[in-house]
């Protein structure tokens, strides 16, 4: 007779096995956001929404990568003198042209990546720092003494023609003006206003990445759970008629559980093919009688089969997109509850036991 017990059994096997392939995709979903400098992107198309909010569209970093080298002539006195424009001139130029340009080439951005790559992060003190050495330069062509930076910044601020980039630093910064008297505590009040303005940004871009790897996600699990045959329906086929099986995958997940979340992809894809589950394809077709039972690995040819294939992947694609996360706490709850069932099924019997 089925029992809880078995019931507890076979969801613990099939969390486990989502669990261990959500540590596959982590890996990978990793390898595709380096190679692809998803963060970057991410980061560049953030900064673009604060320096050029009258952008028809978002470049993201290919864009961005195409001019930034081009910015560095801003820096260099030698390529200023040949064009006969001093550096105030030169970096009011390049802000009005591609503000975006200007502030990656500036050397402080420059620093925080390998040669030929965008950063992946900034720190707020760097944007602030980055853009208001930026702003002074534009507005004061020999420097400001300190008593006359927010003067030079804003005068920067000034020479920029695009109205709602101006119209939005040029309230931060006289807000610290109207809020303190003295010199040093606006400036810091300003560069806070400036970060903050920072940081909120980063907060929607950080929902941005998150929606955008959610669907890359979504993609690679489903590959994998189809190139690897990972279907959820002749999962729970096997487990349900194999209960050594359904013991040695409660052993993995007990194991697992005691050591944290430390696993990594290696050891992941090691155990799952220590389990001995039907993944992966065999090559063969499906017959087309319909009484005959299809092999978990065979490709099915009826629509039905067919039907149940495809709706045993998706569950799998879209359960092992969700992150390992997600399926330790779920893992843990049920090897908890199946403790507690076991333990009372065991005083049970204790106590059913006729005395001797």
């Amino acid at each position: 007779m089925f029992s809880l017990s078995d019931a507890l059994s076979i969801a613990i096997g099939l969390v486990s096995i989502y669990l261990l392939m959500s540590i596959i995709i982590s890996y990978l979903l990793e390898l595709i956001a380096s190679f692809f400098q998803l963060r970057a992107a991410n980061l560049a198309n953030a900064i673009q929404c604060m320096l050029d909010p009258a952008a028809p569209k978002l470049s993201g970093v290919t864009e961005v990568k195409k001019v930034w080298s081009e910015g560095l002539d801003i820096w260099d006195k030698d390529v200023i003198a040949k064009a006969e424009l001093t550096v105030s001139e030169a970096i009011t130029r390049q802000l009005n042209e591609n503000p975006v340009k200007s502030f990656y080439s500036h050397p402080i951005i420059q620093t925080l990546s390998k040669p030929d790559k965008l950063p992946s992060y900034i720190q707020p003190r760097d944007f602030s720092a980055a853009l208001f050495d930026l702003l002074m330069k534009a507005g004061a062509p020999a420097g400001a003494p300190p008593a006359e930076f927010l003067t030079s910044v804003k005068q920067g601020v000034e020479t920029i023609k695009d109205p709602l980039l101006k119209g939005t630093i040029l309230p931060l910064i006289q807000n610290a003006e109207l809020m303190e008297q003295d010199a040093e505590k606006r400036i810091a009040l300003a560069r806070a206003n400036v970060e903050a303005w920072f940081n909120n940004t980063m907060d929607r871009s950080s929902e941005w990445y998150k929606a955008m790897t959610i669907r890359i996600a979504v993609l690679v699990g489903l590959v994998i759970a189809l190139l690897l045959n990972v279907d959820t329906l002749s999962i729970v086929q096997s487990l349900w008629g194999d209960t050594s099986l359904r013991q040695s995958i409660g052993n993995v997940a007990v194991a697992y559980i005691q050591q944290g979340q430390d696993q990594n992809a290696s050891q992941a894809l090691g155990e799952l093919r220590a389990l001995n589950l039907p993944l992966g394809w065999n090559g063969v077709l499906a017959d087309r009688n319909p009484q005959t039972p299809l092999g978990p690995q065979e490709f099915p040819v009826l629509p039905g089969e067919i039907a149940l294939k495809v709706l045993g992947l998706l569950i799998t694609g879209l359960a092992i997109s969700q992150g390992s996360s997600i399926w330790f706490d779920i893992l843990q709850l049920l090897l908890n509850v199946n403790t507690r069932n076991s333990g009372a099924k065991t005083s049970a019997e204790t106590s059913n036991t006729p005395a001797s």
